[in-house]
């Protein structure tokens, strides 16, 4: 009945700093977040059309847009780019009500030519790498020994989850760090917390 999203704040081009304090995760509505990574330009870009399209369909029909209209509204805009393409590596993660009215979590990840499926957990941008391998162990039970503990994903188990998975990658990769972004998305609506990561 709720999901989450893990960024960090940190800007960068090659071994230079451009900034310690952007935000990778922003929200569409009430119950449904965008992570972008990539070129910095195309997601301020991406971020802001899909802001203004989502207030234009509210205007029009009087409701939000659900996590998977969103989602299916991010690949159109992607995929209508796709011979000059955005070069923005998205996430979306929200909250919507299923047929019977209970609140489920989605996840969505795409290619830069609007390609996306909904999965249990996803991680993109230069250290996503490192840390879907933590994730699909951890989350999904992948690579587990058959006498292994199969813990259920509790929101303070997620919310750790996260902040290891963010230091980890902050450990290995130098393009992560400054500030860890947690973002909980829930019935209620969208919470944000920081957590402190590597500043070097």
């Amino acid at each position: 009945n709720a999901e989450y999203m893990g960024g960090h704040t940190r800007l960068s081009e090659g071994y230079s700093i451009l900034s310690r304090d952007v935000e990778r995760i922003q929200s569409i509505g009430k119950n449904c977040v965008i992570g972008q990574a990539g070129f910095h330009g195309d997601n301020q870009f991406l971020y802001k059309v899909l802001q203004t399209r989502a207030k234009i369909f509210e205007f029009d029909h009087g409701q939000a847009l659900d996590c998977h209209s969103t989602a299916s509204l991010l690949s159109n805009l992607l995929y209508s780019r796709r011979f000059f393409p955005i070069l923005s590596y998205c996430l979306v993660a929200g909250v919507e009500q299923d047929s019977q009215g209970q609140w489920k979590g989605r996840v969505y990840g795409y290619d830069v030519v609007g390609s996306f499926e909904s999965r249990p957990c996803e991680a993109t941008g230069e250290a996503g790498t490192l840390m879907l391998p933590l994730l699909d162990n951890q989350v999904e039970f992948k690579n587990l020994g058959p006498n292994a503990e199969r813990v259920p994903l509790t929101r303070e188990r997620a919310v750790g989850l996260i902040q290891d998975v963010l230091q980890a990658a902050t450990e290995r990769d130098i393009m992560t760090g400054d500030f860890g972004q947690i973002v909980l998305i829930d019935k209620d609506g969208v919470q944000q917390r920081r957590i402190p990561l590597r500043r070097d």
